[in-house]
């Protein structure tokens, strides 16, 4: 079937509280981020090794980004660095996603 490409590719699918691990949501609100500002506060939250991805919002918050922490604790510390280092990010919220809907993908025949 992989050879017809009707199996066209594999995903993962973990279970995060099993292994120790809290997905979280958090909404980032900032000022006056210019543009490169904002370039860089995306790279520095990139290199964050318990971020997932990064998304700008249409909504309430100006950005975006996942996280699979051990506990809440790393959060805070990296906010902490984040609200430092990165002043314009006047606050933010965080959502913990308690389970995750899967998403079953069926390619196109």
């Amino acid at each position: 079937m992989e050879k017809q490409r009707i199996i066209q590719g594999y995903r993962c699918s973990l279970h995060l509280q099993k292994l120790g691990y809290t997905h979280v949501k958090i909404f980032l609100y900032v000022e006056n981020l210019t543009k490169s500002k904002k370039t860089s506060l995306i790279e520095f939250i990139k290199q964050w090794v318990h971020s997932v991805y990064i998304t700008e919002s249409v909504g309430k918050a100006d950005l975006e980004f996942e996280c699979h922490v051990p506990n809440l604790y790393f959060i805070e510390e990296f906010m902490k660095k984040v609200r430092t280092s990165y002043p314009e990010v006047k606050s933010y919220e965080n959502i913990i996603h308690y389970k995750e809907n899967i998403r079953r993908y069926v390619p196109n025949f």
